[in-house]
């Protein structure tokens, strides 16, 4: 019933949608790993793959494939797919430069038009068109169709160069082809590589983003957070917003996003609630309009002030015309006309803002994981339920769950050692007195008799193995040290000056197992040493 039900469903016909694909590749894909060899080609691929996912998703695409050295992504809007091409292609070329024996020379083609949405993806004649002008783009190099063009309009800092008409595998006429060039900032791919504050002008990150918890289950925002960094770094600075109820995690989102900016050269800045958070905050804001190094702002619950609103609505421009990024961290949004109105100007193209949503049961599973190694018996169902899947209610029932978890295995564990100290035990008795009686066959009456007339007694002296035959008394003894010695990496034997140990392992302990008191003891290998000052060095010595 269910494979029908199913069959049905994908046979009802998909309604087209208007889409912008973008298919990028890395131009010597083939030839890079022919002469690199396949370990430093892999590392190539996720490079490129995650430059190009940051771009994708910091413009409010989507990455539909990752395959090797090939992405291929879809926008709602030709203007974003416009300008994640032309951020790819800067991403690739300060990649290049930066690390030289990792070169990323990337093509890409873009289309606008109608596909049919599928399993995987996308189907329709402008993912065919886009992966044909990507075949024609050179490296560092986009091409877009005349539908892009229409679709984008006019664009800020980018203008459409005519590259003339192609002829394109599958289609019928030769199509018109465009390359978007960026005119705004001709230095960008300079800027985005030397635009760093020196270590000492920097600071430390604030000890408000110190977060020593990993981030999880929030791998899309992320890749948003890094594509819009670079975007700010190459000196088209942003406001962007992180918004949800208390507790879902966007300091902690905030922390770990922090530490990228810092270990890729940025300063990062802090300012948060508090009685003096609303100058702190304003502050921040002229700090940020000022600045002429990239760095992070985060203004951590920034709607509970209106002047702190106000402030960063009017400094937009400003904060837009240099290498600032400032993260504004908000918990309601739907009360404050200022808050929807800084919302509505920073998200025009749904690229400036992302509501955290609660984690699912794999990200439940994943906080488990900063705790304890082992969450085979989590019960994650029942957290995410009580939970509702935010973020700092799950550590919390995490912790607990973790507490009573190991106060009942270690209670099990206490019980189990004390029954196995019970079994060890009756299994030394057992074997005790058969190798006792397996010494007193070694140590017979005659061996004994053989030593009529000489006299055991050294005095202080040591008994050594050449000692062994008239070393008594200390039978039983022998036999537990024996019995001990089968199934531990080490055996100890311990007691006060003049006791008796050194004796007791010389002349008792190894000539019997040389005698063969236990199974195959005669064939074991044996030193004796005093370790002394360089115990590794005696051993290796004997």
């Amino acid at each position: 019933m269910e494979v029908e039900k199913r069959r049905s469903t994908l046979e009802q016909p998909r309604t087209a949608e208007v889409r912008a694909f973008l298919i990028c590749d890395i131009r010597g894909y083939s030839t890079f790993t022919s002469q690199r060899g396949d370990e430093a080609a892999a590392h190539l691929a996720m490079t490129f793959a995650g430059l190009a996912g940051d771009a994708v998703v910091a413009r409010g695409g989507r990455v539909l494939g990752l395959r090797g050295d090939e992405a291929f992504a879809a926008f709602t809007s030709a203007r974003q797919a416009v300008k994640a091409g032309l951020e790819i292609d800067l991403a690739c070329a300060e990649e290049s430069a930066a690390h030289p024996d990792f070169p990323i020379p990337v093509g890409i083609g873009i289309d606008f038009g109608e596909a049919v949405p599928v399993e995987d993806g996308y189907r329709g004649a402008a993912i065919n068109m886009a992966a044909r002008l990507c075949s024609k783009a050179v490296a560092g190099q986009v091409l877009v169709t005349r539908n892009v063009v229409d679709a984008a309009g006019e664009l800020e800092g980018i203008t459409f160069e005519d590259r003339g008409t192609a002829v394109v595998k599958g289609f019928g006429e030769p199509v018109a082809t465009y390359e978007p060039v960026a005119t705004a900032l001709p230095d960008q791919r300079e800027a985005g590589r030397e635009g760093r504050a020196p270590g000492g002008a920097r600071g430390f990150l604030p000890i408000e983003l110190d977060e020593p918890l990993p981030v999880v289950g929030r791998d899309a925002e992320m890749a948003w957070l890094r594509g819009t960094w670079r975007q700010a770094r190459r000196g088209c600075g942003r406001v962007i917003l992180v918004t949800g109820p208390a507790g879902i995690g966007k300091t902690r989102l905030a922390a770990a996003f922090a530490s990228v900016v810092y270990a890729d050269g940025g300063s990062v800045r802090y300012a948060g609630a508090g009685g003096a958070a609303s100058a702190e905050t304003i502050s921040a804001i002229r700090e940020a309009c000022a600045t002429s190094l990239p760095g992070l702002w985060v203004l951590d619950d920034l709607g509970i002030y209106r002047e702190s609103v106000a402030s960063l609505s009017a400094s937009l421009h400003e904060i837009e015309s240099g290498p600032a990024l400032v993260l504004g961290l908000l918990r309601d949004v739907g009360g404050d006309p200022a808050v929807a109105r800084l919302i509505e100007a920073v998200d025009v193209n749904d690229d400036g803002r992302r509501e955290l949503a609660p984690l699912d049961e794999h990200g439940v599973r994943a906080i488990a994981r900063s705790y304890v190694i082992d969450v085979a018996d989590l019960p994650a169902e029942q957290i995410l339920r009580a939970s509702g899947g935010v973020p700092s209610r799950v550590h919390e029932l995490v912790v607990d769950w973790s507490r009573d978890e190991a106060a009942r295995r270690l209670a099990a564990a206490a019980k189990w050692l004390e029954a196995g100290r019970s079994r060890q035990a009756e299994g030394l008795r057992f074997a005790d007195n058969m190798i006792a009686l397996k010494l007193r066959r070694i140590y017979d009456t005659a061996t004994r008799e053989q030593l009529a007339g000489v006299c055991p007694y050294k005095g202080l002296g040591t008994f050594e193995e050449s000692d062994a035959a008239y070393f008594f008394g200390r039978e039983q003894l022998v036999g537990e040290l024996a019995a001990r010695s089968v199934g531990f990496g080490l055996l100890g034997v311990v007691g006060p000056s003049g006791s008796g140990k050194s004796s007791l392992v010389l002349a008792g302990l190894l000539p019997s197992l040389a005698a063969g008191l236990l199974p195959g003891s005669e064939r074991w290998g044996r030193a004796v040493l005093r370790p002394g000052a360089r115990p590794a060095s005696s051993a290796a010595a004997n």
